[in-house]
């Protein structure tokens, strides 16, 4: 009996993983660079003067690291070990992965992006205006601005299930 309970239970969290969405959010104004997988964790990437740190927190506990510490750390060298002769596979196409990776992408919902770009070029700047303010799908997400700013805000969402959905779904109508 106790059995069926903890494989109801761990069922139960399976799916809840599957459908737990994750969240990417970018905002440069307010400096918040975030990936959280819902009710599991969340990585961030706090910026500092000299330095950026990496933050994840999850369900047991918090970890941080420095990330010029660890481009810093010489990479761990493993001996090199001859390959076997290999058997030559058999050419598959390249268009089939690329539309399943198409698939995987097209899963993700962009719930709200903005741009607020400078080039730093008036001249350019004059000509970016009118040609972005013509295309009826930047007009609401895209800025052009001659005070130097350069402003980014994304906003992403996704779900595992979404993706290996969007992965083996042409495995199963095959």
């Amino acid at each position: 009996m106790w059995v069926w309970v903890l494989l109801l239970i761990l069922g139960v969290g399976l799916v809840w993983l599957l459908f737990a969405p994750w969240i990417l959010i970018i905002n440069s104004t307010r400096r918040q660079y975030r990936l959280t997988w819902r009710s599991v964790g969340y990585v961030e990437i706090i910026p500092e003067k000299d330095d950026l740190l990496i933050s994840l927190w999850w369900w047991f506990g918090h970890r941080q690291w420095s990330l010029l510490r660890l481009l810093a750390q010489r990479p761990r060298s493993a001996e090199k070990q001859p390959r076997a002769l290999q058997k030559a596979k058999a050419k598959r196409s390249r268009w089939g992965a690329f539309r399943r990776w198409r698939r995987v992408l097209t899963s993700f919902q962009v719930r709200r992006w903005w741009l607020n770009i400078d080039t730093n070029d008036y001249v350019l700047n004059a000509y970016l205006f009118p040609v972005l303010y013509l295309l009826p799908f930047t007009r609401q997400h895209l800025n052009i601005n001659f005070q130097q700013q350069f402003d980014v805000e994304i906003d992403v969402r996704n779900s595992l299930g979404r993706v290996l959905w969007a992965f083996f779904n042409p495995f199963l109508h095959d």
